[in-house]
């Protein structure tokens, strides 16, 4: 009924909305720059408030609303952003607004390889939701492919149904059942579940061989920067904004396609010279895509110089 009437898409979204108008006038913050990010109908109901201010909207995904708020979204913001050129054209699109890319960056010091050893069994690994749209069930699916010619390397899935906690369901019973597969086959599969942000880059650097087998369009992709960063042989779909982040430094396959992940597993498991090789790569790759350089564009575009910014910091509103 509150879509309907008022045409807010979530539960209790206007009270939010006013709730951030009484903090800007309290806080004497009308003159400066708002960012928002994944918030459209905000971005109309600032304007409707401050007519006057710099409002740049960032879209991390694909986002929809009522068609109250999506006809009058383009006149409402000054810049619009979106974290990749495939996140930029969908919105763009939707939204009859032009988009800019601003990329997402990763933290190359924390997010960095470590020395490896050659002769180390290859591990192949997934980071992520442990759900059908993520896909570790086309990893392990692959996995025991290529389990039909070698039993060198082992397998290690970070990650949980829900961020920081897990339930049973049938897609993870499916996991559980293709893991005891490959067990059984003498391929280690290691499972330990969530893992924080303070603990991610060293359980990343467990594995030499990256796999992003998303069948969702992901929008950028943090994960795969951050395994890339790490200086791990990549492999990811051909899906979303995952082309533009890997570019031509990992191995690509389309959506789905089990037997061609599986090829390229077969090349890095057995081949360390460019397993070593496409790790390379993957961090000469990642030392393109960095946080100073996210600010510097993000300065930009609300018309700062990254000095200036520093002193006068822009209002940044998150849903």
């Amino acid at each position: 009924m509150q879509q309907r009437l008022t045409g807010w898409g979530h539960s209790r979204q206007g009270a939010y909305a006013r709730k951030i108008v009484r903090a800007i006038r309290r806080n004497c913050a009308e003159k400066m720059p708002f960012v928002l990010q994944n918030d459209p109908e905000l971005a109309v109901f600032l304007r409707r408030h401050f007519p006057d201010a710099f409002i740049l909207h960032h879209f991390h995904n694909s986002n929809v609303c009522s068609k109250r708020f999506r006809e009058k979204f383009a006149q409402s913001v000054n810049e619009v952003t979106a974290v990749s050129r495939h996140c930029a054209d969908w919105n763009g699109e939707y939204f009859a607004r032009a988009v800019k890319v601003l990329y997402n960056g990763v933290d190359t010091e924390r997010f960095s390889p470590t020395n490896r050893r050659m002769d180390e069994l290859p591990v192949v690994g997934f980071v992520g939701r442990t759900d059908r749209q993520k896909a570790p069930d086309l990893l392990l699916r692959a996995a025991l492919l290529v389990s039909e010619k070698t039993r060198g390397f082992g397998i290690q899935i970070l990650g949980s149904r829900y961020y920081g906690y897990s339930e049973r369901d049938a897609y993870q019973d499916e996991i559980e059942a293709l893991s005891t597969q490959l067990e059984e086959r003498g391929i280690s599969v290691r499972r330990p579940g969530f893992i924080d942000r303070a603990n991610l880059p060293d359980e990343l650097r467990k594995a030499q061989i990256h796999v992003v087998p998303s069948r969702w369009d992901e929008p950028f992709g943090l994960v795969t920067l951050e395994g890339m960063a790490c200086g791990l042989a990549t492999i990811a779909s051909r899906t979303g904004g995952t082309p533009e982040v890997v570019g031509d430094a990992g191995l690509a396959f389309e959506r789905d396609a089990t037997e061609e992940l599986a090829s390229h597993l077969m090349q890095l498991i057995a081949n360390d010279a460019m397993r070593l090789e496409f790790g390379r790569k993957a961090r000469l790759r990642a030392l393109e895509f960095r946080w100073k350089d996210s600010w510097a564009h993000l300065c930009e575009y609300l018309h700062l110089s990254s000095s200036v910014a520093g002193e006068r910091k822009a209002l940044a509103l998150n849903d």
